[in-house]
């Protein structure tokens, strides 16, 4: 699959690091090993770094089913991120020929994605003064 580069990816890539205010991450300022190691009691010294469960570990899986009234650990799927959790359920959920309605400007693989994948796309286009969504009159 061929996708164009994501532009605000690529951009935040490019300048991000240099800011002198940074206004364009979507998570907070991470920590460093030694910040979150004051921050827990836990012992980290036998912890081993690797890749883990491959389908996702299953504690956090059950961490996860115990907010839900019902299910089963094999509904859980996880991801490292909302890039990849998104991607997952386009890949599941669209196919060639399906009509998908985005609106933009937003994250532009909700664009791409379903356009590798053979789906017609529409955009609408928020308006750039108010950030709404012009509806017309018929």
């Amino acid at each position: 699959m061929r996708l164009p580069d994501f532009k605000v990816e690529q951009w935040m890539n490019d300048y991000e690091n240099d800011a002198i205010y940074n206004m364009t991450d979507t998570c907070v300022k991470a920590l460093t090993l030694k910040e979150l190691l004051d921050c827990e009691d836990f012992d980290f010294n036998e912890l081993t770094l690797d890749y883990g469960q491959i389908t996702g570990d299953v504690e956090l899986k059950k961490e996860i089913l115990s907010l839900y009234a019902s299910g089963k650990i094999d509904n859980i799927t996880t991801a490292q991120g909302c890039l990849q959790a998104n991607e997952l359920v386009m890949n599941t959920l669209l196919e060639k020929g399906d009509e998908v309605i985005c609106v933009v400007p937003g994250y532009q693989q909700f664009v791409d994605i379903p356009k590798s994948i053979g789906c017609k796309v529409r955009l609408i286009e928020l308006d750039e003064y108010d950030w709404q969504v012009g509806v017309k009159k018929v």
